[in-house]
């Protein structure tokens, strides 16, 4: 198996997110930011390392805390909305690379795993 490193390349214009990376292991931002949220809307949560995964529309994103909005590239693989991945990934490769584990690439090479079958 060849290892290539995934890198992100920064847009000019950010595509709409899917979700966002909740910066805190505090659960109380949480907690407001689901509050916010109609019941029908609840997202789906995560935790990663560092804080919490929170996949919802674009509409349940005004969030006043440290967040980093993404947006899902396939399978369970997100990036910033602001960012392209480098190399390229094919449909199978994502679908291939997310099979056991959710990841999400941060700027500076930084890769955070969740287990999509787990969410809070």
């Amino acid at each position: 198996m060849i290892e290539i490193p995934l890198q992100l390349a920064m847009r000019t214009a950010p595509l709409p997110a899917e979700a966002f990376l909740l910066l805190t292991d505090d659960a109380a931002p949480l907690v407001a930011v689901c509050g916010r949220l109609p019941p029908r809307q609840l997202p789906r949560i995560h935790t990663v390392d560092g804080g919490y995964l929170v996949i919802s529309s674009e509409a349940a994103l005004r969030e006043p805390c440290a967040v980093i909005r993404l947006r899902r590239l396939g399978g369970e693989l997100y990036v910033p909305v602001n960012a392209d991945l480098i190399p390229a990934l094919l449909p199978d490769e994502i679908d291939g690379l997310t099979q056991s584990q959710g990841l999400i690439v941060l700027p500076g090479g930084e890769v955070l795993a969740f287990d999509p079958g787990a969410p809070l």
